[in-house]
């Protein structure tokens, strides 16, 4: 990895991003004990009792959830619970659908556009470059953070056409038509893949402003043709073709990319895209800083992160003096998997032992990097991770479960994405596990175009879910052999429901990053499960499956 133009780094950052594991933890040493200090002029940490002077200290820190800090803001208001001048406030809908809201001092912005920087800057990207933000628009975290970084970073070209819905999709690729050239692009993975097909087939954006035109407007044919011509004037095929073409890197965050890196080779041929995990609570957590295997570096600059069993976070919800039984990272081994619990500075409200909703394995604890910037060579390490999912779509989410945890093993939406996605024409897919002893497992498929061969795709979708393979769930192949699994493949158009629930979340104000629905299921019974999918596919159901 090296940079080919000018570097200006923050020297701090840098020094903190390739420290070594020594230096980490004396560091984190310090910043959990200034933490620990500052976070108690806050009600909302007033509670706690450690001084956090040693990491030992984590594990008598209580987790802290959302749900905690939302009672202390309604309960104290807002000016008590907060501790320093609000710069930024970032808003997401939340895994419930309630809006999340968090707060940043510009101390904090500082710090998090300088983490930005230093990552961007360790893969290649450099103020040379040409940078088009397709994050999302405030109250977003994305659009704001990728545009600071990018002053921060010295560019002067910066393209932002920031997307809240479609309308700003068809706006930007207006934008981006006048332009002839493109060095990075950033945005979530969905949107690669959208502008992707785009450009690579000339009627895909016309199909679906027509199919829109007609759902959304009922308009016939003939008009709604018309109206997608009018609507995409300015548009130029070519010259996204062009820029698509040319593309040589890219910065994606919000989902996985696994499932879509087939398709952005065909859409990107010269493209090396960068996955970033983050979220509005906490915007940068990991990166790919190795493009070289398929995993995530923690940044472990700034915060502080743990692994915890996704029972004991469960349990610590309803039971704050429920002693959590967590890993700090300096003890990660490979093979863990756990939900994240991080801690990190906030000049607004810190945040201690913040459970992030994900569940993440630990691939290496220690995953060596070699980095060149502006002629001098960097050699350090950092735990090598992956994203396993939202630990409330791990499908045996209670310990005690009535199908024994879905035979013993869980289930996790980024293993089904591999496998269903692999050989291509699925589109979308949903799981419904309907408890009982053993549980039943439903996998729903809707392809990309009808298969002329429906029964041999289903059959080649058990295959993909059933065959050997360390990544993909034995539970699956167990199930089968119980007769506990089936596949339903709807036609193509059943993605109309998909879409018109994408369309309500779109009405809703929620950003790209925000709008696929749920995927993974669990009924309580078959009754449950028929009226779920008589509600959502009647018109598209197979007699059998209704």
């Amino acid at each position: 990895m090296v940079a080919d133009g000018p570097v200006s780094l923050d020297g701090a950052t840098l020094e903190r991003f390739t420290s070594s594991y020594e230096q980490h933890r004396k560091r984190h040493e310090v910043l959990l004990s200034d933490i620990v200090a500052y976070a108690k002029k806050s009600p909302l940490y007033a509670n706690i009792s450690v001084s956090g002077s040693s990491l030992d200290d984590l594990a008598s820190i209580p987790l802290t959830f959302y749900e905690d800090i939302a009672k202390c803001i309604e309960s104290e208001g807002l000016e008590k619970v907060l501790l320093g001048k609000v710069e930024q406030s970032f808003r997401t809908s939340g895994s419930t659908g309630s809006p999340k809201s968090f707060f940043y001092g510009i101390n904090d912005i500082e710090r998090i556009s300088s983490e930005y920087m230093t990552a961007a800057n360790l893969v290649g990207i450099t103020s040379k470059h040409r940078l088009w933000n397709l994050g999302g628009p405030l109250p977003d975290v994305s659009g704001y953070i990728m545009n600071t970084m990018g002053k921060d970073m010295g560019m002067e070209d910066l393209i932002p056409t920031l997307l809240h819905d479609d309308k700003d999709l068809v706006k930007a690729l207006r934008r981006i038509s006048k332009e002839e050239k493109v060095d990075v692009m950033v945005s979530t993975a969905l949107v690669f893949y959208l502008i992707g097909r785009m450009s690579r087939e000339p009627d895909y954006l016309r199909n679906m402003v027509e199919d829109k035109a007609r759902r959304s407007f009922g308009l016939p044919g003939p008009l709604a043709k018309l109206a997608a011509m009018f609507y995409l004037r300015g548009v130029d095929m070519h010259a996204l073709r062009k820029i698509t073409g040319e593309l040589k890197m890219g910065i994606s965050f919000a989902e996985p990319l696994s499932p879509y890196l087939e398709d952005l080779k065909r859409s990107y041929p010269k493209l090396q895209i960068y996955d970033v995990y983050g979220s509005t609570e906490n915007p940068i957590m990991a990166a790919q800083l190795d493009p070289t295997v398929n995993g995530l570096c923690m940044i472990i600059s700034s915060i502080i992160p743990e692994i915890a069993p996704i029972e004991d976070v469960r349990k610590a919800k309803s039971d704050p003096t429920y002693r959590v039984r967590s890993t700090p990272w300096y003890q990660w081994s490979s093979g863990m998997v756990g939900e994240l619990i991080i801690t990190r500075p906030g000049q607004c409200l810190p945040l201690l032992r913040y459970p992030t909703g994900d569940v993440i394995e630990v691939l290496e604890p220690a995953h060596s990097i070699n980095a060149m910037l502006d002629g001098k060579e960097f050699s350090f390490s950092l735990p090598l991770i992956r994203i396993m999912g939202r630990s409330v779509d791990a499908l045996d989410f209670e310990a005690q479960d009535e199908c024994g945890n879905f035979f013993g093993v869980k289930v996790y939406t980024r293993q089904i994405n591999e496998a269903l996605h692999r050989s291509g024409n699925v589109r979308w897919w949903e799981i419904f596990k309907i408890k009982g002893a053993p549980a039943r497992l439903i996998i729903l498929v809707i392809p990309e175009s009808d298969p002329s061969d429906r029964s041999r795709f289903k059959h080649e979708i058990f295959q993909r879910l059933t065959h050997e393979d360390p990544d993909i769930p034995q539970s699956f192949l167990i199930a089968n052999d119980l007769g506990m699994l089936d596949v339903i493949v709807l036609p193509s158009d059943a993605f109309q429901s998909v879409q018109a629930e994408i369309d309500r979340r779109v009405k809703e104000g929620r950003s790209y990053g925000q709008l696929k629905p749920k995927r993974i299921h669990v009924m309580s019974n078959e009754e449950e499960y028929e009226k779920a999918m008589t509600d959502r596919y009647s018109h598209w159901l197979p007699d059998k499956a209704k």
